[in-house]
């Protein structure tokens, strides 16, 4: 296999050197090219007491194969006295859109590993056995992880690694990299219904046939578990707690307003606790509870008799949880789970009960906490999860769901604000006015955009000279929609963009005000098509409303998110994870990982990088509970919670979680 080898620092471009299998090897910077023992080896020498390099690895003469592998594999060794932290991106070198997977390590001096990257496949058409089993569950037996992102054939042709570090001293010594490979076998396009377990699941959610460390194997596991746990409780009196509310106890002390607010320190943003404290949150998703699968019948999981067993059952599917929960606290487990769940979130170091959590454990008033209101969407075009901010059913219905949620939690110190809706998919630029141009007049926002092309063009003649159209009417623009995308057009699209989005967070802030007076608003948790940059158009204008602009940023590092707007506005990652695809449950998540430990040391680098960061006021973990084997009602099926099915932690991460939170404050504030 044939391959072109590129490393370079810096624009400046040095030196060439030729390699064996024919490619040849570029760098520039405080990089020097040391002997290397084996043809298969790259040796490099790290100079300086900080850095940073870039190796390209161009396959696209002869694609790498992964077709019978899970992942791509690259041996290295940190042979220097400083940690490395290194990212491997692999694509497939097509023009399709975002086919680039990543994984990030961080290796220590002496270290050696290898740094594997998950390849992601397509789902299965309707007819795979599989598929018919398990509908699109995003994790499969035998390898396959599917994902809108993929590689046609499993074949990459382009490999990059990125080298950083930082040190108290200049780096000595080399970074040692073999060449990539294939990893791990992908055999679930060869497997049938019946090479699965039968059932698939135990009777506690887990998955038969393998075994972990931590998977229960009976109620009485449980049941011991439940009181080791409720003995914890006195391990943690809240009197004894070095603030109320988990703020800063050693930090500045600011007015007590008795309502969370923000607040902007020598350059830096800080939520203020309820009693003038400094407060950085450090938070999990859907604390307390855990998700449905909605798969029945004897062929998905072992079924049991009685109360416990009743207790999973829901209007959507199974909760397993929920029926581990009742074994493991009896009647009673409601209650008790509750209290347990707070207790060891301060224990743990979790200072914030983020969206979509146990109301129950809201109750407690042990933990700050976030709500989430779901809006009603009215259907545009394709942007089906777009609000139409100017029909009145949107406006009514908005002003109920805050009413009502009011009713229980204005003028609670303990909430640290409301979002309003997630990840609503506004599109690439001003695809959304593009959507809107197409619909009948009578839809409000239709309505409202030929309202700004009446504002700014006298007349149908003036618009079509602008746009390049035949318009007869201003009541036919739209039909169709013109094929010629003139500058004019262009900028139409894009003002009546910003007049939706302005629209939509005026109104949502509008109605949080009127019932929740004091409290924060923290936006709508932008995703990927957001903060990539293909859309700041909407950031810019949530910025003008929103007390918080929220962000579900999922990549390795937060320093990889463009984030713009147009007000200075401080911002909380509602949802980040990195998932294993291990003990027992398929799907490795959004952004994988290769074991807890690895798990555990990407928290703790995005953490961190997030709060040294000034605009970052907190980070929400997604999600408390892993995922159901089978998956929940999206199929979604990862392996990525603080605890298990069985309701047991995960050691590494909770470790991590601590030890994070330790040092968080004085750290945030000395930089």
């Amino acid at each position: 296999m044939l391959a072109r080898i590129l490393f370079w620092m810096s624009p400046c471009v040095a030196t060439l050197a030729s390699l064996p299998d024919g490619g040849s090897l570029q760098h520039s910077g405080n990089w020097t090219i040391a002997e290397r023992p084996q043809a298969s080896q790259i040796l490099m020498e790290l100079e300086g007491t900080s850095g940073r390099g870039l190796l390209n690895l161009d396959y696209g003469a002869s694609p790498i194969d992964l077709a019978r592998h899970s992942h791509l594999a690259m041996p290295v060794t940190n042979r220097t006295n400083q940690r490395l932290d290194l990212t491997i991106h692999v694509a497939d070198g097509t023009a399709r859109d975002r086919q680039e997977m990543e994984a990030r390590y961080f290796i220590e001096p002496g270290q050696s590993t290898e740094m594997a990257v998950l390849i992601q496949r397509p789902y299965f058409d309707e007819g795979h056995p599989m598929r018919q089993l398990l509908g699109r569950v995003r994790g499969l037996p035998g390898g396959h992880q599917s994902n809108w992102r993929y590689f046609e054939e499993a074949r990459v042709r382009t490999i990059k690694v990125t080298a950083q570090w930082a040190g108290p001293t200049p780096i000595e010594g080399n970074l040692e990299l073999g060449l990539p490979f294939g990893q791990g076998t992908y055999i679930a396009d060869e497997l049938e219904i019946d090479d699965l377990p039968d059932p698939i699941l135990d009777a506690f959610g887990q998955l038969n046939g393998e075994t972990w460390e931590g998977k229960i194997l009976g109620s009485a596991d449980l049941a011991t578990d439940g009181w080791r746990d409720l003995e914890s409780l006195n391990r943690v009196n809240p009197i004894e707690r070095p603030s109320r509310f988990g703020g800063w106890a050693d930090g500045p002390r600011l007015e007590a307003t008795g309502r969370f607010r923000v607040d902007k320190i020598d350059g830096k943003w800080w939520f203020v606790d309820p009693d003038g404290l400094l407060f950085w949150s450090t938070g999990a998703t859907g604390v307390g509870q855990g998700s449905e699968t909605p798969f029945l019948g004897e062929r998905y999981y072992q079924k049991e008799t009685g109360e416990a067993w009743e207790t999973g059952a829901t209007a959507r599917g199974y909760e397993f949880y929920r029926s581990n929960l009742f074994r493991k606290y009896g009647r009673e487990w409601e209650t008790a789970h509750s209290r347990v769940t707070a207790n060891r979130m301060w224990e743990w170091g979790v200072n914030t009960i983020g969206a979509w959590s146990s109301d129950l454990v809201i109750a407690t008033r042990q933990v700050p906490y976030t709500l989430i209101i779901s809006s009603s969407p009215q259907g545009l075009g394709k942007l089906h999860k777009v609000p139409d901010p100017f029909c009145e059913s949107f406006r009514e219905n908005l002003r109920g769901k805050v009413a009502a949620l009011a009713h229980d939690h204005a003028g609670d110190p303990w909430n640290l604000g409301i979002f309003i809706d997630n990840e609503l998919n506004w599109g690439q630029g001003s695809r959304l006015a593009a959507e809107v141009l197409e619909l009948e007049n009578t839809v409000p926002a239709k309505a409202a955009l030929l309202g700004t092309l009446r504002e700014r063009y006298s007349t149908v003649k003036d618009l079509n000279a602008a746009w390049g159209t035949a318009y007869e009417t201003f009541a036919s623009v739209g039909h169709p929609t013109p094929s010629t995308r003139s500058a004019a057009f262009m900028e139409d699209m894009q003002r009546y963009t910003d007049l939706h989005a302005d629209t939509y967070f005026r109104l949502c802030k509008e109605a949080l005000h009127a019932y929740f007076p004091g409290h924060l608003y923290l936006g709508s948790r932008f995703h990927g098509s957001i903060y990539d940059g293909r859309n700041r158009v909407v950031q810019q204008a949530a910025s003008r409303h929103v007390d918080v602009m929220s962000y579900n940023i999922y990549k390795a590092s937060v320093g990889e998110a463009i984030l713009d707007q147009e007000v200075d506005r401080l911002i909380l990652i509602g949802e980040f994870h990195f998932g294993t695809g291990s003990h027992g449950v398929w799907g490795y998540g959004l952004v994988p990982a290769s074991s807890l430990e690895h798990q555990a040391s990407l928290y703790t680098a995005y953490v961190q990088e997030a709060a040294t960061d000034p605009r970052i006021i907190g980070a929400h973990w997604f999600r408390w509970v892993d995922h159901p084997v089978t998956g929940r009602f999206d199929g979604e099926n990862y392996r990525i919670g603080i605890v298990s099915v069985a309701d047991r932690p995960y050691a590494p991460l909770i470790q991590a979680i601590r030890q994070v939170s330790d040092s968080l404050y004085p750290t945030r504030y000395a930089r």
